[in-house]
């Protein structure tokens, strides 16, 4: 969306809202990013005196509108400017907590939302694996015991819901077998036989047509970079070409990110370099690369702007990716880094621009995307939400407990859900939205 059509986005949004509430960003603001725009000066100039000219006809245009049309959100950029998920809406959200579960709580379980309910599976309760499951519906508030799995227990499995199915694989003590559950029918499937090797953290991804799971880690603790597809039409499994990383840059993991027929591949990677008989020099970076689920082949993305020095929790908008602010990459103690920022990267003309430092950058927090914002929050509960169209981040209350990193977490398109590691009652859980 150009500037002109973000302006009168903002105006109809001002028109429903009222006068009485603030709009973010300022009509000030847009403008004078447009009038900073040198080689479309006088274009933008133009679309903005007809967008403000406009404005007088808004807000009868508003009041003509049948209900069905007052419903329809305006958008700014493309993200929805309405809503439960909005920045506006979840800032204005409470937390409540969610009933008892019937299964201990856990971290590193499997965690779906399938449109109704949120699924989890399997995980550790100390340093014990589990093998069982539960379901929580928050229609009517009611947790469901999932039917037992043909797999051992396990954590550390590679998991994703397909849209249809919660498909589980590997993980445990570094095994190769999997599953996936219907809940409809509320039964499992084991899965064929893969053509990866045993391994654990691994990662699945859904691309709408297979199941993509690459990388892990296998017994003696190396780090895997092959890959396999799994069809759940035909229930087979096909071998993918590993990623192709250069000899001298050893891969420590990869973080990778499904943007629809590209998957975004993040490796990190240290080279330990003997400058001399008696010292050793470790270069440290993170490579990126792309492949291409059309032709499987992989790529090196040719990107400007600055690139984010490290990477975890990348989330895919649907228009961009967002990679949230991480330390720079270096195993083991490093230098002490502060006012981190998130980087957002636009597919279509693979340019990176860096995010307003948030409350949370700094904290090692977690991320989830709720199709309008980000949420994210601290393990001492400290939260805030970004807004993509104004780039700001606003504080939400804190959570009544502390979730941990391998907590259960799903947005359902109303609110948050989070379950599992949040400390006595195990099994508590918390819900926030508005």
């Amino acid at each position: 969306m150009n500037e002109a059509e973000s302006v009168r986005a903002l105006l109809v949004t001002v028109a429903e809202r009222g006068a009485g509430e603030q709009i973010v960003p300022p009509v000030a603001d847009l403008i004078g990013r447009a009038r900073r725009s040198r080689r479309r000066r006088q274009t933008v100039a133009c679309a903005v005196v007809l967008a403000v000219a406009a404005a007088v006809a808004v807000p009868q245009a508003v009041l003509d509108r049948g209900p069905a049309e007052r419903s329809v959100a305006p958008s700014w950029q493309g993200y929805p400017a309405t809503g439960p998920g909005t920045a506006i809406a979840l800032a204005a959200g409470r937390w409540s907590r969610l009933p008892s579960a019937p299964i201990p709580g856990r971290s590193d379980a499997a965690t779906a939302w399938t449109g109704t309910e949120m699924l989890v599976w399997g995980g550790r309760v100390a340093d014990s694996a589990r093998a069982d499951g539960a379901a929580y519906r928050p229609s009517d508030q009611r947790w469901t015991v999932l039917p037992p799995a043909p797999l051992t227990a396990r954590f550390g499995m590679a998991y994703t819901w397909t849209g249809a199915v919660l498909f589980v694989w590997g993980g445990g003590d570094t095994t190769a077998d999997g599953a996936v559950y219907d809940p409809a029918a509320r039964i499992w499937r084991l899965l064929p036989t893969s053509p990866l090797s045993p391994r654990t953290d691994a990662t699945a991804l859904w691309t709408g047509r297979e199941v993509l799971v690459l990388g892990g880690r296998s017994e003696d603790g190396r780090a895997l970079v092959d890959a396999a597809a799994y069809d759940p039409a035909t229930s087979r499994w096909r071998s993918l070409p590993a990623l192709p990383a250069p000899p001298d840059h050893p891969v420590d993991y990869l973080v990778p990110v499904v943007t629809g027929d590209q998957v975004y591949v993040w490796a990190p990677w240290a080279h330990r370099v003997h400058t001399s008989p008696n010292t050793i020099h470790t270069n440290y970076a993170v490579d990126l690369f792309r492949f291409d689920t059309r032709t499987d082949t992989w790529s090196t993305p040719e990107l400007t702007g600055d690139a984010p020095a490290g990477a975890r929790q990348p989330l895919w908008t649907g228009r961009e990716i967002i990679v949230p602010a991480a330390f720079p990459y270096r195993p083991g103690s490093g230098p002490i880094v502060v006012n981190l920022r998130g980087s957002r990267l636009d597919p279509a003309d693979g340019r990176w621009r860096t995010m307003t430092h948030g409350p949370i950058d700094d904290r090692n927090g977690q991320y989830v995307w709720t199709g309008a914002a980000v949420i994210s929050f601290d393990n001492a509960g400290a939260g805030a939400v970004w807004d993509p169209g104004a780039d700001r981040w606003t504080t939400i209350p804190d959570a009544p407990r502390a979730p941990a990193e391998s907590a259960s977490m799903v947005w359902t398109g109303t609110h948050l859900l989070i379950w599992g590691e949040l400390g006595p009652p195990e099994s508590a859980g918390l819900s926030y939205g508005s």
